[in-house]
């Protein structure tokens, strides 16, 4: 199967659907968010993590593909509830492990934790881009769940890598 299909150099891509739309439209522009946040997540990936969290990284990872999956497709996608409840007891269980936060904090300090943070505002991005959409079309509501869900694991994922020497405003 060659790369190129020659339908791109007129400004059309495929949706999820299958429809041929505008590489300008919303939709496209939320696949792209999502696909910069999982090359974000990658680089994380390449830094020194803690124990598990390259585990939990790389099943986030793949469910944001299937996260793209719930764009008006017939595609069975497996993204559930559940798996915004994992995300919650990831969340939950490194919060543990955090002193309480004291104010705002700058997106600073060790170079994972910046990644995390880079991660966290893309992430941000798309959960608005997809806001946006929804208030054009009906969407599935766990897009918008998951992303904002996935967006506060970065923040916290960030804290932990910065191990409570975190810069406050």
């Amino acid at each position: 199967m060659a790369v190129y299909t020659k339908v791109g150099d007129k400004g059309k891509t495929a949706s999820m659907a299958g429809k041929q739309i505008s590489k300008a439209c919303l939709e496209v522009e939320i696949y792209g968010e999502i696909d910069e946040l999982n090359s974000y997540i990658g680089l994380l990936r390449t830094d020194k993590l803690p124990k598990n969290t390259d585990s939990d990284l790389d099943i986030m990872q793949r469910q944001l593909f299937d996260v793209i999956k719930l764009f008006g497709t017939k595609t069975k996608t497996n993204i559930s509830l559940a798996d915004v409840a994992w995300l919650e007891n990831q969340i939950d269980e490194i919060e543990d492990s955090l002193k309480p936060l004291k104010g705002f904090i700058l997106p600073a300090g060790s170079k994972e934790a910046v990644h995390a943070h880079l991660a966290r505002t893309v992430c941000r991005r798309a959960e608005r881009a997809a806001v946006k959409l929804s208030e054009q079309q009906k969407i599935n509501p766990l897009v918008l769940k998951y992303l904002n869900r996935l967006s506060d694991y970065f923040f916290v994922l960030a804290r932990k890598l910065n191990k409570n020497k975190e810069i406050l405003l």
